[in-house]
């Protein structure tokens, strides 16, 4: 899988992420809430700068790969993407650029 310098830790928590949108969609619910974002590292940070530039998205793999709600993040953008066309997905969220969420996106049926 592509990513920054950082993508394999923050790969770990795509499967836990996927996990939780499904289940997220199975009970009946299009969204995983906002209570975690008061806990993320990117709290406060110019997001604009940091998360909407590629193509070195440095920083922002940096930032998610130290994240404690990195997994809700992720959840999070699969979901309020799920019927976005391709070309207006953009930023990293969740530790992923916006080809690595559009090949998560295709390759599970729950998303689509």
């Amino acid at each position: 899988m592509a990513g920054g310098p950082l993508a394999p830790t923050v790969t770990m928590s795509v499967s836990r992420a996927m996990r939780l949108a499904r289940d997220t969609l199975d009970r009946g619910y299009t969204s995983v809430g906002d209570d975690w974002v008061a806990d993320s590292a990117c709290l406060g940070m110019d997001t604009d700068r940091v998360f909407y530039r590629p193509p070195k998205y440095t920083r922002a793999y940096n930032t998610c790969a130290r994240c404690s709600v990195v997994v809700e993040c992720l959840a999070a953008a699969l979901l309020e993407e799920r019927r976005v066309p391709q070309q207006l997905l953009c930023g990293v969220r969740g530790g992923q650029a916006p080809r690595e969420r559009l090949l998560q996106k295709n390759s599970d049926p729950g998303q689509s």
